[in-house]
């Protein structure tokens, strides 16, 4: 055996290999499963908060342990339609959507939850929105619901926290929830880049109050700290502006 003889085997086994996967769609090729690795890795350094995300719509989970969990994706897009001049139309650019999930709660968000932008028209005028619709998963009986988002802009700037309370009979299972917001203008609607939901407390209906935990508020904000240093436990507050309808 001479010294070209490992280096021609191994690219032999490499083609065989390739050629194996080519023909089985489900086949994972163990040399360029690396290479999408070194990819991901890429894209992760480029994104606003250094989440796990690749592409829009992927779902990534991450558990943390104990009984707090986030989940991450790339959610909505930046582009938001007008009749005339929509907003970021030569943009590509998804949103990204964080969600954190407790445990200790008896309902939970349904995987991902994250805020997008619309706009109203209306006789010649109109206006810009934030809404958020969304799933809940009751493992009992609860008659409210506040679900928080905290907003960030596309400088990783914080810009304010919403909430949605719902006063309803929500029966064990899972249900649909939607808020909409009034966004300060074009410019807010442009820049909304980012967002954060959570739970942040629930009333069942024997009327216990539950609040979340604090490992969950702890998770929260190192998960708002990944947009803004700058972010306090005064921000996770909504200012006074309330949902629409």
């Amino acid at each position: 055996m001479n010294g070209s003889s490992v280096p021609v085997l191994h690219l032999t086994t490499c083609m065989v290999l390739a050629a194996i996967c080519a023909s089985a769609p489900n086949c994972v090729d163990p040399f360029r499963q690396e290479a999408n690795a070194t990819l991901l890795g890429d894209s992760v350094a480029k994104t606003k908060s250094g989440a796990l995300i690749e592409e829009p719509g992927a779902q990534l989970p991450v558990e943390l342990g104990g009984q707090v969990r986030v989940s991450r994706m790339l959610g909505s897009s930046v582009f938001t339609f007008r009749l005339q001049g929509s907003v970021n139309a030569g943009s590509s650019l998804a949103r990204e959507w964080v969600t954190v999930h407790d445990a200790s709660l008896p309902c939970d968000l349904a995987e991902y939850a994250g805020l997008t932008t619309t706009y109203e028209e209306s006789y010649g005028t109109g206006r810009y929105y934030y809404t958020a619709e969304f799933s809940i998963n009751a493992r009992e009986p609860i008659v409210a619901i506040e679900v928080r988002f905290l907003a960030f802009d596309i400088w990783g700037e914080f810009v304010r926290t919403l909430s949605l309370t719902e006063i309803k009979d929500l029966r064990e299972g899972s249900g649909a929830l939607s808020g909409t917001w009034n966004l300060f203008g074009r410019n807010e609607c442009s820049q909304h880049y980012a967002s954060i939901a959570y739970i942040a407390r629930i009333r069942t209906a024997d009327g216990h109050i539950i609040a979340a935990s604090s490992a969950a508020i702890a998770t929260v904000m190192q998960e708002a700290k990944r947009f803004s240093e700058k972010f306090g436990p005064q921000d996770l507050e909504p200012r006074d502006d309330k949902p629409q309808g």
